[in-house]
């Protein structure tokens, strides 16, 4: 690919088209970089601006849902990391950039089993994010999910609603790689069809409206590699900031479909 050749201190993504191998060149953290990135439309002006955007309970027009930062829409996509799994605390968070970090929230993402001796074991993750304007040791659940390990129970919990996640989360033509998220006006595609060179998964959300815009790229760690294992890191596009919270959310649930 044209990009493949391109040094990492380049400041704007590109669109990449296909050529040499990318591993001949650059290491796992560029791959990502450049996979990431490779179907932004430069082109694109709404992609130059710099505007806010509506918060959370605007969004998804829950009857009242709580009150979180607004995010900006950045001119560039941005990854986020998902760092610090501490086993003892089952613990984890989601940071950007260190160049943001002032400005952006860092999501701290729980996991414990749920023992109810009436209904199935289950796995239980818990996102928090931290509540706007506080010195970022007040937090508030954004969410959380259930899943059984035979699947017999599938259970989400975001701001006011409680559902099925077979409600919300769809396969696309009986796909287990292929999603369609839909929660109340909030809805997009997740595509985890592509598999890297080491045999990583690459989860690519589109918009299912018109533009077809996409809006982000995960990358989990590869399950089979021998640790340690790199961080899965969540790259966000600027059209897609407006629905930060769906994609985290989103994305974990359809990694844990994909790991059980």
């Amino acid at each position: 690919m044209d990009a493949h050749s391109r040094t990492r201190s380049e400041a704007a993504p590109a669109v990449v088209s296909s050529s040499t191998s990318l591993d001949r060149v650059f290491d796992r953290s560029v791959l990502i970089f450049v996979r990431a990135t490779m179907i932004l439309d430069t082109n694109n002006p709404s992609a130059s601006t710099h505007t806010l955007l509506p918060d959370y309970s605007s969004v998804v027009n829950a009857p009242s849902p709580p009150r979180y930062w607004t995010h900006e829409r950045p001119a560039i996509p941005i990854t986020y990391t998902f760092t610090n799994w501490n086993a003892e605390t089952s613990t984890m968070m989601l940071t950007p950039p260190p160049d943001l970090s002032s400005s952006t929230p860092v999501y701290r993402i729980t996991l414990s089993m749920d023992m109810n001796p009436f209904l199935p074991i289950s796995y239980k993750t818990s996102i928090y994010r931290p509540l706007g304007g506080s010195n970022g040791t007040e937090e508030t659940l954004l969410g959380q999910f259930e899943l059984a390990i035979n699947y017999s129970r599938a259970v989400l919990t975001m701001g006011d609603i409680s559902t099925r996640i077979s409600n919300v989360l769809t396969q696309i033509n009986f796909s287990s790689r292929h999603w369609l998220w839909r929660l109340h006006n909030v809805t997009f595609r997740w595509d985890c069809r592509t598999t890297l060179e080491d045999g990583t998964t690459m989860c690519i959300c589109y918009s299912t409206d018109a533009s077809k815009n996409q809006l982000a790229t995960f990358i989990p760690p590869p399950i089979q590699a021998s640790p340690p294992l790199p961080d899965p890191v969540l790259t966000v596009f600027p059209d897609g900031h407006e629905f930060f919270d769906h994609l985290l959310i989103s994305c974990l649930i359809i990694e844990r479909m994909l790991t059980m």
